[in-house]
């Protein structure tokens, strides 16, 4: 609903820009800015570790709690959600070339599992009638949650982990977060400007883009029960996340 609140407003704003025939050149260059959003399809970013990743926590009356999280059993959802804004550095009726910003999100909908890319850099792009071809390359990092369990009791009638000033009861889930580089991400996209010569409208565009986004060994990251942050003993186990290749439909408006 936000999100469909905020199109709308974004597209009455541009109304007057693109209705006046002649735009001095502030307006020009606005309408030649790009904004798009839609959802994303995203393939592979699999999770690899031996045959599980192993966790153990100790809390502050020494008892063990012990996770056990199998890469294999990875039920995340493919849907994601992706927004991009262009500006270009130079533009005409049949080329442009400029600088972008994007942030993805894989795992739409997901309760604990997902992954947010987020970056940008440089693009350029071809315009045919109705139609245009872009290109992109860019440096992006990730935002990454995983479930990697549910907390068990340690012995009978056990009231859970304890934090040093609280107790996190059995049943509450245990989820690895991590913020790291990736490197260099690249995309493609077809544009269609169906209202091309009518009006305001012409400024309005569907796009179908494939992304990819680079893989990552991952050995640093925060553990959190229940949300809260947990005392990590010693090293923590590493694992790969494989390179995501992402199908976006998306919507937007610029020249």
């Amino acid at each position: 609903m936000k999100k469909g609140f905020f199109l709308m407003c974004f597209l009455i704003i541009f109304s007057n820009i693109y209705a006046n025939d002649k735009q001095d050149k502030s307006n020009e260059y606005i309408a030649n800015c790009n904004i798009s959003l839609g959802l994303s399809f995203g393939f592979g970013g699999d999770i690899i570790g031996s045959d599980s990743l192993n966790v153990t926590l100790v809390d502050r009356y020494n008892d063990t709690y012990t996770f056990n999280y199998n890469p294999e059993n990875n039920d995340n959802s493919i849907i994601g959600f992706n927004i991009m804004i262009s500006f270009p550095f130079y533009y005409n009726n049949y080329f442009s070339v400029g600088m972008y910003g994007q942030t993805l999100l894989d795992g739409l909908g997901a309760a604990s599992d997902s992954s947010l890319y987020y970056g940008g850099g440089i693009y350029t792009e071809g315009k045919y009638k109705q139609f245009s071809l872009r290109l992109g390359l860019g440096i992006f990092g990730i935002n990454m949650s995983k479930y990697l369990g549910t907390l068990n009791a340690a012995w009978a009638g056990d009231p859970g982990y304890y934090t040093g000033s609280q107790f996190i009861r059995p049943g509450e889930t245990l989820t690895a977060s991590s913020y790291n580089f990736l490197g260099l991400s690249y995309n493609a996209a077809l544009k269609y400007y169906p209202f091309k010569k009518v009006g305001f409208l012409g400024g309005i565009f569907m796009q179908l883009g494939y992304y990819f986004f680079p893989g990552i060994t991952i050995s640093d990251y925060d553990i959190k029960l229940k949300g809260i942050n947990i005392d990590k003993k010693g090293n923590l186990p590493s694992f790969k996340l494989e390179p995501t290749h992402n199908i976006s439909i998306m919507f937007g408006i610029g020249l």
